[in-house]
């Protein structure tokens, strides 16, 4: 499917990967975000200059699962946005 379609799929609550990437179990999925408000952990606080358990509002985002298991906040390339290669995740 093309990536248009694969957001529909993350729009929805669904994990879609990419046939052409190498690496096992990857995939993208769509952060909820806390529009209300999270309070901020100790990371969080000292990136962001704000004390720990201050209110964050957090807006929705992608986020990759790579090869090696780790999660990271994704952005599609230009390759990804024109890919017709875009399928469900199977677990």
């Amino acid at each position: 499917m093309d990536f248009s379609k694969a957001l529909e799929y993350l729009k929805n609550g669904y994990r879609v990967t990419n046939k052409n990437w190498n690496g096992k179990g990857m995939y993208v999925t769509t952060m909820p975000g806390y529009e209300e408000g999270v309070p901020a952990n100790t990371n969080t606080s000292v990136a962001h200059n704000v004390s720990p358990g201050t209110l964050v509002k957090v807006r929705p985002y992608l986020a990759m699962k790579d090869a090696q298991g780790m999660i990271a906040p994704w952005t599609p390339s230009q390759l990804d946005l024109f890919s017709d290669n875009w399928v469900m995740h199977k677990e």
